[in-house]
């Protein structure tokens, strides 16, 4: 996500700092400045001073008290705006999804220490990634392009939000382009408008039978070319939130029972449904669904697929 954000940012009129982890090899445009931390509290308020947002981007595998770190360094430099590490599906706005999936009511702790910090937050709610989803296996989107299996939850029509890397790339740019505060009369969205809140994007509003229905069209292949299953989402929910309890947290039961459960019939990932979305005002480009799906099929070729 971290480059997808950075592609859309403004070197020459924006200073962008990168925190970086010591140890870490990884290059960035010269036109930008990295700073190494040892994420000590001292080494993070230096890094962080002088800057007015803190923008989050952490592995899931991270541990906890990394992200809070970066909160409390940020307070004390002078932060103002910080867009936590909460990407993705709608755990802000449905208590639903923070009582079935355990622990992710721990962002609006987050939240919460942010704005008791004296700063203020904004977070992207985009449904999960497109092109990643699509070609990480059938846990996810439940395609396998390598098998030719596509598993339909429940009857495979269920609706919901997703979101490319660049379209949620390109969201974030354009916030963070916005002036500060609207000078009034109807000239346009202000940086205030985001405040405290989540900005709301997708891509497109699809179920996997849409899905299968433009794979097949980029890969010219039909029904009878590929295993096709159904299972019923609760049932892997249940499942896998039962290994979880008996072997700990992993990623790969986490991320099965994650999307089952945005599979359910209640409309938990169609967030457009409930809450809106913020595209027509950031003037987000339009993007074509079948290119969209060649990416995610040639990450498979290409063997950049990882859960």
């Amino acid at each position: 996500m971290g480059k997808h954000i950075l592609a859309n940012l403004d070197p020459n009129k924006q200073k962008i700092t990168i925190i970086s982890r010591e140890e870490s090899n990884a290059t960035f445009p010269s036109s930008m400045t990295v700073k190494k931390t040892d994420y000590s509290h001292s080494s993070l308020v230096s890094a962080l001073s002088g800057n007015d947002i803190l923008i989050i981007t952490l592995a899931l595998t991270t541990p906890p008290d990394q992200e809070t770190k970066l909160i409390a360094a940020a307070a004390e430099a002078g932060v103002k705006y910080v867009m936590p590490n909460m990407w993705g599906i709608d755990l802000i706005y449905n208590t639903d999804l923070h009582r079935d999936l355990a622990g992710t009511d721990g962002r609006l702790k987050i939240n919460k220490q942010i704005t008791d910090s004296g700063m203020k937050w904004m977070s992207l709610t985009c449904g999960f990634w497109y092109e990643y989803s699509l070609s990480n296996g059938t846990d996810m989107y439940g395609f396998d392009f390598q098998k030719k299996t596509v598993r339909f939850y429940d009857d495979g029509n269920t609706k919901m939000n997703t979101s490319t890397w660049e379209l949620s790339g390109e969201a974030v740019g354009k916030v963070l382009q916005l002036p500060i505060q609207s000078s009034g009369g109807g000239d346009g969205p202000s940086l205030k408008d985001f405040e405290n809140r989540a900005i709301r994007i997708s891509s497109f509003l699809i179920s996997q039978k849409d899905m299968f229905e433009s794979v097949k069209r980029v890969t010219g292949t039909q029904d009878k070319d590929w295993k096709i299953e159904y299972v019923s989402s609760e049932k892997i929910y249940k499942e896998r939130s039962k290994s979880m309890a008996e072997k700990g947290f992993n990623v790969p039961d986490w991320a099965a029972l994650l999307y089952a459960r945005l599979f359910f019939q209640d409309d938990a990932g169609y967030f457009e449904k409930r809450l809106g979305l913020d595209n027509d005002v950031l003037g987000l480009e339009k993007e074509d669904l079948d290119t969209c799906t060649k990416k995610a099929i040639d990450r498979v070729k290409k063997g950049e697929t990882r859960v």
